[in-house]
């Protein structure tokens, strides 16, 4: 996952998206359910999602660090 690190590096928490292949989540083990042959795009959603978190109340700093981070990934 470089693009959190990077982002982390730059000043900006991130967390792993909870979404994705659920199925590989441990909890699932022991739920009856139907799965598709591939879940391709459920992995890969799971290995490079992430999320930038939101606050009702932000500094322009925090505001000037959080734009200058997005504008980073972008060139990535």
């Amino acid at each position: 996952m470089a693009i959190p690190a990077s982002a982390e590096r730059a000043g900006v928490e991130t967390r792993p998206l909870l979404a994705g292949n659920l199925f590989r989540h441990p909890a699932s083990g022991g739920i009856a359910s139907r799965q598709a042959p591939t879940l391709r795009q459920c992995d890969e959603l799971l290995e490079r999602a992430f999320m930038i978190g939101c606050h009702p109340v932000l500094s322009a700093s925090a505001r000037q660090t959080l734009d200058e981070a997005l504008r980073s990934l972008a060139e990535v």
